[in-house]
């Protein structure tokens, strides 16, 4: 395979597809599909681009909170303090 930076295989989808009204998916998954099918991008190009895709939202998808740290409110008997007027006071 000849090696494209992403940002060009993008590029192509943007320019040859959604610009043109070929392609109309919204989520990039969905776009690269649309392009491969249409023969903007080849397999290839699109394996690679759904793997680069893949290892992007793999990083973004972090998860550092425990289940009872996303309860609004943090959860029974929680106090928070916060600063208002100049002075704390707790909700």
């Amino acid at each position: 395979m000849n090696y494209r930076p992403r940002g060009s295989l993008e590029k192509r989808i943007r320019v040859d597809g959604i610009k043109t009204g070929r392609v109309t998916a919204l989520d990039l998954p969905g776009q690269i599909s649309e392009a491969v099918s249409l023969g903007i991008l080849n397999e290839a190009e699109g394996a690679a681009l759904r793997d680069y895709d893949a290892k992007v939202s793999n990083l973004l998808d972090v998860d550092d909170f425990a289940p009872h740290e996303l309860c609004a409110g943090g959860g029974a008997g929680a106090t928070r303090v916060h600063e208002f007027a100049g002075r704390e006071r707790a909700l």
